[in-house]
C-alpha cells in the first residue's frame, strides 16, 4: 500500500512539473511571437521599491530593489518593471516614444531614435 502511494505522489509531482514546464515554453513561444510596438508616450511616474528582506542591528534592510515606471500612450496607462539605469534615465512628465513587446519594457526615447542592437532607425 506504501508503495502505491508513493508512486501516485511521484507521478503527481511529475505531472505538476510537465504541466509547469509546458506553459512556461507555450508563454515563451508566445512572446517572441509579439511584434515590437513603438508609441508616443509620456512617463506618468515612477517607483522604487525594495522587497521583503530582514532588519540588521544597525537599522538596514536587506531586500532586492525593483524599479518600475507607468507611461500613458494611445489612451491608456501602461506599467512596467525597469533596470535600474532605465529607470535612473526617466523623468516624471516628460514625451518621447515607448518601445515595448506585451509586458516586456524595450526602451524609451524622447529624440525618436529607437536603438535597437546595434542599428539605429528613425520614427519621425
Amino acid at each position: 500500500m506504501g508503495e502505491i502511494l508513493s508512486l501516485c505522489a511521484f507521478l503527481a509531482v511529475l505531472g505538476l512539473f510537465l504541466y509547469m514546464s509546458v506553459g512556461s515554453v507555450r508563454s515563451m513561444i508566445s512572446r517572441k511571437n509579439t511584434p515590437d510596438k513603438t508609441v508616443a508616450a509620456k512617463v506618468v511616474s515612477k517607483a522604487e521599491e525594495v522587497g521583503q528582506g530582514e532588519f540588521k542591528k544597525d537599522g538596514l534592510r536587506l531586500g532586492k530593489k525593483t524599479y518600475s515606471a507607468v507611461f500613458s500612450a494611445d489612451g491608456e496607462e501602461l506599467e512596467f518593471q525597469l533596470l535600474k539605469n532605465e529607470y535612473e534615465n526617466l523623468e516624471e512628465g516628460e514625451s518621447g516614444f515607448l518601445t515595448y513587446r506585451g509586458k516586456a519594457f524595450l526602451g524609451f526615447s524622447r529624440d525618436g531614435l529607437i536603438t535597437e542592437e546595434n542599428n539605429e532607425t528613425q520614427t519621425r
